[in-house]
Order: structure tokens, then sequence, then C-alpha cells
């Protein structure tokens, strides 16, 4: 993938209703440890004094239910919850939508692979066995 095609552009963002947006249930990363729940917080409050920065918008998939998934920004996806409980004004949240014909390997890899905090070992773990599962080596 270039570095043109890595690029975020402001015509594939769109704002969603939050209510459409679900997470992933197989995300690998702990949402509810210590860290993760001080990065949330950290998060929701710069949302809710600045709003949600468009070039941090969550990466989705779309799902037969009419939903969308989270992908990549589950914990800006918490903390756009947690600023609306803390009173922000915001109208829908940043979204843009997976490559068309990116599959469960292609999600893990980019897990493994996201800017951010890094996964801990044992979060990385759970991806690389997943991978190991679908027949891939070292």
């Amino acid at each position: 993938m270039s570095e043109e095609q890595k690029s975020v552009r402001v015509a594939d963002i769109f704002a969603r209703s939050i209510e459409l947006i679900v997470p992933d249930p197989d995300n690998c990363r702990d949402i509810e440890s210590p860290q993760a729940r001080a990065d949330i917080e950290e998060i929701a409050l710069s949302i809710k004094e600045r709003g949600f920065d468009p070039d941090r918008a969550i990466l989705v998939r779309k799902l037969s239910s009419g939903q969308w998934m989270v992908t990549d920004g589950h914990k800006r996806h918490r903390a756009y919850l947690r600023a609306l409980e803390l009173g922000a004004d915001l109208k829908g949240i940043p979204c843009r939508s997976e490559a068309q014909g990116t599959d469960e390997a292609d999600r893990a890899i980019l897990r493994l692979r996201a800017p951010g905090r890094e996964l801990t070992p044992l979060e990385a773990v759970i991806d690389i066995k997943r991978l190991i599962g679908w027949g891939w080596n070292h």
C-alpha cells in the first residue's frame, strides 16, 4: 500500500450516529485495563473540549444489520461515548470505511501495527494466535 493510499482524505470521512456504531466483540485490546480507562478519559476530555479530530476518525465496517462495527479505534469510540456523558455537544462520530475486500487476517495485522498505544504482549498474542490458526507462519 502506498503512502498516498494510507493517508486519510476528508472525502473518505463520514459522520454516523453513535447508536449505529458497535464495538467488535473480538477486539483483542483490553478496554477495561487501568491504562486503557485512563487513555479513554484523557481522549474524552479532549473531545469534550475541542471536538472529535477528523484525522482520528474511527475505522468501521458495515454489518448486514445496518450497524457499523469498529475495526480500529475502540478507545476513541469509548471516549466519544464518555464525552457525551460529560456533556459534550456532539452530533455524529467521524468514521471511515475499511477498504473493500478486507478480511479477518487484514484486521489482525492492522491491530498489531496500528499507531497509538502498543498492544500489551497478551493482547498481541491473541491476534498472533489467530494468524497462526489461519495458516500464517513467522
